[in-house]
């Protein structure tokens, strides 16, 4: 038997799945909306290691553990759990919840179970306090009281920028591999970002969105106003920052790759594409036709632009044709 569920004793879980990652489905199906509880990630390789957490909304953190943009996070990627996480990969730990918790009590929960099991990847490397405890206000006092005031000299500063340049410098004459890059793109981004064609197809998954935008010649302006509003970009694509489908595996699983740079090179062609407008049968509700923009769609109607645009926005009936900004209609 595990040494954590000898540490439960005659405790019974609230719920137990065997593979955080081949049973996610079930957790899923299970919790929907947002559940909160106390649980436990157990390392199937080492039984003895698990993680105590607390979440207000279960499927968000689980959905977190299975990100790998989120584990490497600059955030995120110095955590002990995150770091066996990304090592073993999630298809090597069980998820365990140990009881279900009001938001206002999950506190005193937690500190009662780390308590209680000693988990291995809360505790610092050192052997102290669990790690992601905040400071007290007092220890951040201290701590300020001592950095307050203290500056480095001209000399100082001269002296550190002496001893790392030139040949001086670790990295001298050297230059990084795609694959670190790769890497420092996804550890300095602000989360994935998720590629979807006209039909909620998950394409590819790429790091962060500066990295999208510059695949497709984008604005990251603009980018972030589609993801807000939930608009179809350039005719033919989602862009979002969470997925449509916590199942749904990407068609291409790297980006990088030369299906995504041919998915890449047709967004790009379509840069002059601003707001395209979908006709369905409004009786069938079957797709007839797509115009480029909202005043040919008017013409071809033959009403004025405002009304296209009013139906638009609501999926509305014009002259027998639903009107719609996507190309799926649901």
């Amino acid at each position: 038997m595990a040494i954590w569920a000898v540490a439960l004793g005659e405790r019974i879980p609230a719920a137990v799945y065997d593979n955080l990652y081949h049973n996610r489905k079930i957790w899923r199906d299970q919790h929907r909306g947002k559940t909160s509880c106390i649980y436990i990630l157990v390392n199937l390789q080492d039984n003895s290691r698990v993680y105590v957490g607390q979440t207000q909304n279960l499927l968000g953190r689980m959905a977190n553990y299975l990100n790998t943009s989120y584990l490497l996070s600059a955030a995120n990627c110095n955590i002990p759990i995150s770091r066996a996480l990304l090592k073993y990969g999630s298809d090597n730990f069980a998820l365990v919840i140990l009881e279900y918790v009001p938001v206002g009590e999950l506190n005193a929960a937690e500190s009662r179970w780390i308590a209680l099991l000693n988990p291995y990847y809360n505790v610092s490397s050192g052997g102290g306090a669990t790690s992601g405890v905040p400071h007290t206000d007092k220890t951040k006092q201290l701590l300020r009281e001592q950095k307050l005031g203290t500056t480095l000299s001209d000399a100082h500063k001269t002296l550190i920028s002496l001893a790392n340049t030139g040949v001086l410098n670790s990295f001298y004459g050297k230059t990084h591999t795609s694959a670190t890059l790769k890497h420092l793109a996804s550890v300095n981004s602000a989360g994935a970002v998720f590629l979807y064609s006209a039909h909620y197809v998950l394409l590819a998954v790429y790091p962060s969105l500066k990295t999208l935008a510059k695949d497709i010649l984008a604005n990251h302006d603009t980018l972030k106003s589609v993801i807000i509003s939930g608009a179809l970009f350039r005719g033919g694509w989602y862009i979002s920052r969470v997925p449509f489908n916590y199942v749904e595996l990407p068609l291409h699983s790297d980006y990088t790759s030369a299906e995504v740079a041919a998915i890449c090179a047709q967004i790009r062609q379509d840069a002059a594409l601003r707001k395209p407008v979908f006709l369905f049968n409004a009786e069938t509700k079957e797709f007839v036709t797509r115009h480029d923009t909202v005043k040919g769609c008017a013409q071809t109607l033959g009403c004025c632009h405002t009304a296209v645009s009013a139906a638009m926005k609501c999926n509305g009936v014009v002259k027998g044709y639903i009107v719609s900004a996507h190309r799926v209609f649901l």
